[in-house]
């Protein structure tokens, strides 16, 4: 009985110490903190680099601008780096941010000759600008907003240039295109980015969540197991034909609880590129249940692999399905099975014992735990089918496609 998968598995793994959210927002405090960087040390440079004469020629009011907007970005930045990112910020840092550039564009323009207002370094207004424009989607979230500020840029830019520079219209014009430019590059980019390193985080946690569960699902499945031994063993109406055979699966238990108990955390954890073949977790399953009727068909699974995360979690489950077969059902006929269609294989493990109502009985640990909820996780499929005094049938399926793409990556 074929049925589609839930969800692709995602491997188990390692919380990384440092985001990649955090990593994001460290990178657009460097980023953005090397440009304003470099455009302010720029304007200062063509400022004394011209010599006495050009430093005499330039207004005063344009030598206030300069050391102002120096004295604010290192200000500006400090404040950045001692909250740890942009978006930690309060938000009035970056509305200082604007209003100081906008003024600056403003007083700069009108102190400047007209000669000097573009084209030149002594535009320092524009030149800053522009920087701060481009800053503004590091803190404000969304894309509109951004462009919002933008666009405010260019009015106030061309309001002011067009006053004296009429022949310069189109130098104008594209000097205004510039600020949506590069604000508009930066509002496209870095919400992408962070929706992808906030995408990459929560892969992250959930990957840590089904590391853990599987660590404590596995000592629960050994000590379900050994205890359930135990149970029969100290039974007295166990048959004495039964005995040998379940102090075998005592031993392999010991030994596999001994193993996890010896293994340090973590190591447990399944390889997601390895892979096996259905057949041979099969046969690995039933190992060690040589004693019960059983019948199995394993000629379909030889082609069929599996990575190893998903063997483990299905050889889990084929355990457990055994041992209930063994404590529960009294059945004469156990027939276990692999099949393969459209895409998809599938596990069957038949008996014809007692049976049960799956309507009104409630699930044990094994059935429940290791079979539906395991399987589950690993992006299975489990259908139960049983009725009492008629045997059950338990059937889990999974992508082959999924698989076989994980194996030619």
């Amino acid at each position: 009985m074929m049925a589609s998968a839930d969800r692709t598995p995602a491997a188990p793994g390692a919380r990384r110490e440092t985001s990649s959210a955090t990593l994001v927002e460290r990178f657009a405090v460097t980023t953005f903190g090397v440009l304003r960087t470099g455009t302010v040390a720029q304007l200062v440079a063509s400022m004394v680099m011209g010599g006495p004469e050009a430093m005499s020629a330039t207004p005063l009011t344009s030598w206030i601008v300069t050391a102002t907007i120096v004295a604010w970005s290192i200000g500006f930045f400090v404040a950045v780096i001692r909250h740890g990112s942009f978006a930690a910020l309060p938000k009035w840092w970056g509305i200082a941010d604007i209003a100081i550039a906008v003024s600056a564009l403003i007083v700069v323009s009108t102190a400047l000759p007209s000669d000097w207002e573009i084209g030149t370094w002594h535009a320092t207004g524009y030149y800053y600008a522009a920087i701060v424009s481009a800053t503004t989607p590091a803190w404000l979230r969304s894309r509109i907003e951004p462009l919002l500020v933008a666009a405010g840029f260019s009015i106030v830019y061309v309001s002011l240039m067009l006053t004296d520079n009429t022949g310069l219209a189109a130098t104008v014009a594209i000097n205004a295109v510039a600020f949506l430019v590069y604000t508009g590059a930066g509002a496209v980019i870095l919400p992408t980015v962070r929706r992808l390193a906030h995408d990459s985080d929560a892969n992250a946690d959930r990957a840590v969540r089904l590391a853990a569960e599987l660590e404590r699902t596995r000592y629960q499945f050994h000590i379900h197991n050994a205890t359930g031994l135990l149970a029969q063993l100290a039974r007295d109406d166990t048959p004495a034909t039964l005995v040998p055979s379940l102090r075998a699966q005592a031993l392999a238990e010991s030994n596999r609880l001994r193993r996890e108990a010896l293994t340090p955390p973590g190591e447990n954890t399944a390889d997601q590129e390895t892979t096996t073949t259905l057949e041979h977790v099969v046969l690995s399953a039933t190992t060690g249940f040589g004693h019960l009727p059983l019948e199995i068909r394993t000629a379909i699974g030889r082609d069929i692999h599996l990575t190893s995360f998903d063997a483990m979690i299905l050889r889990s489950a084929l355990i457990s399905l055994l041992y209930n077969v063994q404590f529960h059902a009294h059945a004469t006929e156990v027939v276990v099975h692999t099949d393969s269609l459209d895409g998809r294989w599938e596990v069957s493990v038949c008996d014809d014992g007692t049976g049960f109502d799956p309507d009104h009985t409630p699930y044990g640990f094994g059935l429940q735990s290791q079979v539906l909820d395991s399987a589950h996780q690993a992006g299975m499929t489990v259908h139960i089918t049983s009725h009492p005094g008629e045997g059950t049938c338990v059937f889990i399926s999974g992508n082959t496609h999924a698989i076989e793409d994980g194996r030619a990556g």
